[in-house]
Formats: C-alpha cells, sequence, structure tokens
C-alpha cells in the first residue's frame, strides 16, 4: 500500500491510533539494546546449579547473561503492555502473543553484540538491531487493526522475522553446546510459538492450536534428528529453520483448504533449494 492510502486510511480511523507515538518503541529499544550490555559493563561470576534426576544430573548455568535474560523478559513484557495499551483493540490476556517475538529478537541482538568484538562491524550489529526491534515493535502494534492497509504485510514481515531469529537461536544454541536435553525443548517451544504468532495473524486474531500442535511435534522430531546427524552449526540452524517454515507452509496451505499436492508444492521447492545449498556448502 501506497503513503496516500495509508494516510486516507488514518483519517478514516476516528478516535483510534493506528500508529505509536514515535518516541515510545524507541524508548523501549534503547533501554532492551542497553541492557544487552550489561554483560560487558557489568561482569558477574557465574555459578552452576546442579539438579539431579533420577539417573541424570543436570546443570544449569547463573550469571550475568541469565539475569540480562530475565530483564529483557520482564521488561520488554511491560514495555509491550505500556505501548498496546494506546490502541483501543488491546486485550491485556494477549500480552504474551505480542511480546513474545520482541523478547526474541531483544534477546538475539543480546547474542549478537556479545559474539562481535568491538569494531566497526559491532555498531553496524547494534545500529541495525536496534532499527529491527523498532520496526517489530511498531508491526505489533499495527497488527492489532486487522483491516489496517498493511496488515498482510506485517504477515509476511513479522513470519520472515520469525523464521530469521529461530535460525538464529539454532545456531547459538549449538555454538554454545547446549546438550540435546536443553536443545530439543527450546527450539520446539519456541518454533512451535513462532507457528502460533502465525497462524494468529493468517486467522485474524483466532488461535489455530491443532493446526500449532502439528508443527510443533513435527518440528521437535526434526530437530531431534538434525541435531543426531549433522555436525556443522550453519548445517543444523539451515535445516531446523527450513523444516520450521516447510511445515508451517504446507499446514496453512491445507488450511486454506489447498489439495495436498498444490499444498506441498512450494514447501517442496524450498525444501530443495536448502538441500542444494547444503550440498554446495559440505562440498565447499
Amino acid at each position: 500500500m501506497g503513503m496516500g492510502t495509508l494516510l486516507t486510511w488514518s483519517r478514516e480511523q476516528k478516535g483510534e491510533r493506528v500508529i505509536p507515538a514515535p518516541w515510545q518503541p524507541g524508548a523501549i529499544a534503547a533501554v532492551l539494546v542497553l541492557a544487552s550490555q550489561a554483560v560487558r559493563l557489568f561482569p558477574l561470576p557465574t555459578r552452576m546449579l546442579q539438579f539431579p534426576l533420577p539417573g541424570l544430573l543436570v546443570t544449569l548455568p547463573i550469571g550475568p547473561g541469565a539475569l540480562v535474560a530475565l530483564f529483557i523478559v520482564l521488561f520488554a513484557f511491560s514495555g509491550m503492555d505500556w505501548l498496546l495499551s494506546q490502541h483501543p483493540r488491546y486485550r491485556r490476556s494477549r500480552l504474551w502473543v505480542h511480546a513474545g517475538l520482541p523478547i526474541l529478537t531483544a534477546w538475539m541482538l543480546e547474542v549478537a553484540l556479545l559474539s562481535v568484538p568491538p569494531t566497526y562491524v559491532w555498531w553496524v550489529v547494534l545500529l541495525t538491531g536496534a532499527l529491527v526491534l523498532v520496526g517489530v515493535l511498531v508491526a505489533e502494534y499495527l497488527s492489532l487493526s486487522t483491516e489496517h492497509p498493511a496488515y498482510w504485510s506485517l504477515q509476511f514481515g513479522l513470519g520472515g522475522l520469525g523464521i530469521f531469529v529461530f535460525f538464529l537461536l539454532a545456531m547459538f544454541t549449538r555454538m554454545a553446546g547446549w546438550r540435546l536435553l536443553w536443545t530439543l525443548p527450546t527450539l520446539t517451544l519456541v518454533g512451535g510459538f513462532l507457528a502460533m504468532r502465525m497462524f494468529y495473524l493468517l486467522a485474524f486474531e483466532r488461535f489455530l492450536w491443532p493446526e500449532t500442535l502439528t508443527v510443533s511435534v513435527l518440528l521437535g522430531h526434526g530437530v531431534m534428528a538434525f541435531f543426531l546427524i549433522t555436525t556443522s552449526t550453519l548445517s543444523f540452524a539451515l535445516l531446523s529453520a527450513g523444516w520450521l517454515y516447510v511445515l508451517f507452509s504446507c499446514v496453512r496451505n491445507l488450511w486454506e483448504g489447498d489439495p495436498w499436492y498444490q499444498a506441498l508444492r512450494d514447501p517442496l521447492l524450498v525444501a530443495a533449494v536448502l538441500g542444494g545449498v547444503l550440498l554446495w556448502l559440505r562440498l565447499g
């Protein structure tokens, strides 16, 4: 939609704030970005907590990274509630739906900034991540108006960003040396949430729980297989993110009423392209 269409639509909405005040998402993003660097500013020792289970000893590291992640979650929830409360269609009971992707984006930005050395690349990552985070906050606000001219664009934008964040998360779990005990539930739950969020947008604020559960279960099986058969971090992340996209696309097409052979056509094409990329990486 053009800017003229958006302005015309905005003037037609009497008494409804169709866009947030510009300084609100900027303030939230700034605090989240600054919080992500608290690990470097205030280094603290990491303590290991151990939980004995039958036949298994679970070790959980508690350090500055965990504290920063907890702050990001709590502040993102409160910040999103403050931002969305300006919208007349906001329901506080569904805050978790709109806060999930900003939390994941801020967390992945923290991981990226801590992984990049303090050079000009670090500043590029910082500015790009901050702009993306502001865009996510604005998109979440706009998604409350299902008749907004940009609603379909928001579906593609938030969905694509969700897949990319999932790809980064899969890379992080592999690079950090997470065991399958932590990797499997983390990626399954996050992937299930992202699928739920995409279905929620697709169905105009209705939960498609059977479809979400189908994607989550099949995603968990795929993640477990990829974890066991791959040794490359990039291959594991590409396979996991590609599998999530293929599953969502298939289930979405079937939900929209496409015959099974049409529902599988585009996802299989994506799977073929992904397979070619992985083969090229392996041979290269």
